[in-house]
């Protein structure tokens, strides 16, 4: 049974998290722990969440939004992303990284520039050396 728990004043249930059966052995283990960081990517803001799994227990690292500004051309966003997410690839260095993918969206733009964001993520956790 999830047992509740508040963080400020809003409450959230805690739900078991394991590794897809999909992830390697590879996936290494350093001293600290297991570091994994889900992102939701998205052109205007993209959120993130790193969690360390160390001896069976999850703990949350950090979280966050990445924001760009609107007023720039889609290339001039899609790069200061790109430069947002490997700076915090940088400082976290995870192990592997989780990527949220779209599933339906009625705006043709919109998923396209989804789509773009999460290339560039992609690409970024990629180079970091995590396991995608």
């Amino acid at each position: 049974m999830p047992w509740k728990s508040t963080t400020t004043s809003s409450p959230f249930t805690r739900t078991s998290m394991f590794p897809p059966t999909s992830w390697s052995a590879s996936a290494s283990v350093s001293s600290d722990g297991l570091i994994v960081l889900g992102v939701d990517p998205g052109l205007a803001d993209t959120g993130y969440g790193a969690v360390r799994r160390q001896t069976g227990r999850l703990s949350l690292i950090t979280s966050g939004t990445l924001k760009t500004p609107a007023n720039l051309s889609e290339p001039q966003r899609l790069k200061i992303l790109a430069q947002q997410l490997r700076a915090l690839l940088a400082e976290l260095r995870p192990e592997a990284a989780a990527f949220e993918q779209l599933f339906f969206s009625k705006n043709v733009r919109t998923a396209m520039a989804v789509g773009q964001a999460r290339g560039v993520a992609l690409v970024c956790a990629v180079e970091a050396g995590a396991e995608v």
